[in-house]
């Protein structure tokens, strides 16, 4: 019932043109470090906002629903360009340490490394001359390899088997609430200390498409805690099980050094997202080290230029902890991204930075998602 208030709400507000006065009235002077006024929840003071994508395609992509298609993704192209300040990430940063913020000033940022951001999500900012940040899993380019919880989907989709035999645990409903629509019910899902995964077994169905993200989801969330050799370990498991060894066609989705270089060029900001998008509490010193400095190395050398913004790959608090943080500050990085949602102000701390998925159907759900990120509702 909520969501259908909110939805109609949505619409009426979007197409009555009563959001857009919304947006002008929160629009004040746009003098040199114009603050703000404290309404309702928003932070005191100026703020700014991160938007994060993944993928941008017109067939939906299991592991990413809700993202948007070109079409979806160039309506709010246009609603940013008429109602917001959309800057360069690192433009952005730098004007909120040196207190020069403009009202509503947005960055927009991709992760992973996807190659529908070059076929469809490109066009759509070179024609608004709109500027992004890309933050890119280098396994990717470099292996020319697919992520891998990508794999797994993959693997379940084509299984020879369609009724599988997987090890289970008991749900952790934390991690659970991490995947957008998917149900807490318990089934192969593991803790976040657990060392490996339970012992019993359950018979997965893969009826469906429906059935299999699902089975994919709750896999993924049940070996993205363990420690990495387990985690490798039972994927590995995994796709022996399906019968799937060839991942070519998956392999050819993620994008390429030479794409990267030409978007680079084209004014998409490419910078580092690790190398095989662990997360990374889940690792040691060395390999947290090796991680991030590896995949700034390969972004450095093949695109001529200096690597000093990162995103933590998931980035919720349980991805990643005071190690990498402690990483980023000893090897000179100057920013890192989270997923935590929410806007950021011009005092927060520049290795914990919010960003804000765009999980709406709708241009006027999007809309209004906006305005109440804004007001702090």
């Amino acid at each position: 019932m909520k969501e259908t208030i909110e939805n109609t709400a949505a619409k009426v507000l979007y197409h009555s043109g009563l959001q857009n006065r919304i947006h002008r009235q929160l629009k004040p002077s746009q003098a040199k470090g114009a603050r703000f006024q404290h309404i309702g929840n928003r932070p005191k003071g100026a703020y700014f906002q991160i938007l994060i994508y993944h993928r941008v395609h017109p067939k939906p992509d299991p592991g990413f629903l809700g993202a948007p298609d070109p079409e979806q993704f160039k309506k709010q192209m246009h609603f940013l360009k008429k109602y917001y300040q959309v800057l360069p990430l690192k433009e952005l940063i730098d004007r909120s340490k040196n207190n020069d913020l403009a009202p509503l000033s947005v960055a927009l940022t991709f992760d992973d490394g996807y190659k529908d951001n070059l076929d469809y999500a490109f066009p759509i900012l070179q024609e608004l001359g709109m500027p992004a940040t890309l933050f890119v899993a280098t396994d990717g380019p470099e292996l020319r390899r697919s992520l891998w919880y990508d794999r797994i989907y993959f693997a379940l989709k084509h299984s020879k088997d369609k009724s599988l035999t997987l090890p289970v645990s008991e749900s952790d409903e934390n991690h659970m609430d991490a995947s957008p629509g998917l149900d807490k019910q318990k089934t192969i899902v593991g803790g976040k200390q657990a060392n490996r995964l339970d012992k019993n077994e359950k018979i997965i169905l893969l009826e469906n498409e429906e059935t299999t993200r699902r089975a994919a989801v709750q896999f993924i969330l049940s070996v993205r805690y363990l420690p990495e050799a387990n985690r490798l370990q039972l994927t590995e498991e995994l796709f022996h099980r399906c019968g799937v060894n060839d991942f070519s066609s998956l392999d050819q989705q993620m994008l390429d050094w030479d794409s990267l270089q030409f978007l680079d060029k084209k004014g998409i900001d490419i910078q580092p997202h690790t190398q095989s998008h662990p997360s990374l509490s889940t690792l040691s010193d060395s390999r947290i080290e090796e991680e991030i400095m590896q995949s700034r190395k390969l972004v450095e050398k093949h695109l001529q230029k200096e690597a000093r913004h990162f995103a933590y790959p998931v980035g919720k608090p349980e991805d990643y902890d005071q190690r990498a943080v402690d990483c980023l500050h000893r090897n000179g990085f100057l920013a890192a991204l989270t997923t935590d949602t929410g806007l950021n102000t011009d005092a927060a701390d520049l290795f914990h930075l919010r960003r804000s998925s765009p999980w709406h159907d709708t241009i006027a759900e999007w809309a209004l998602d906006q305005v109440k990120i804004q007001w702090g509702s």
